[in-house]
């Protein structure tokens, strides 16, 4: 059986690189400039939300959102800044055969 790749969302914000990962373990992860910032273990329909701050200029902090939830046939991931939405996909999960 082949290994299931790692399903991410990924947007450039005030140039900072966020990325919101869901990993085949059941795991999910919010990376901001290549370091992961926070990750959780997610139980069969849980949703996961991660946050952290990033600064994109001179004194200026932003507050990240992750979220990770099941939808039908798969998950969604949403990235939010200051509480407003940048970035949202829908991914199909492979079932077992």
């Amino acid at each position: 059986m082949a290994d299931t790749p790692d399903l991410s969302l990924t947007t450039e914000y005030r140039g900072a690189r966020l990325v919101l990962t869901y990993r085949a373990n059941g795991t999910a992860a919010l990376t901001i400039n290549g370091i992961e910032r926070q990750a959780a273990a997610l139980s069969s329909g849980e949703t996961a939300h991660l946050s952290s701050t990033v600064q994109t200029d001179y004194e200026w902090h932003e507050f990240i959102e992750g979220i990770v939830r099941p939808v039908a046939g798969g998950i969604e991931a949403v990235l939010l800044a200051n509480k407003a939405e940048i970035a949202r996909e829908a991914f199909q999960t492979p079932t077992d055969a």
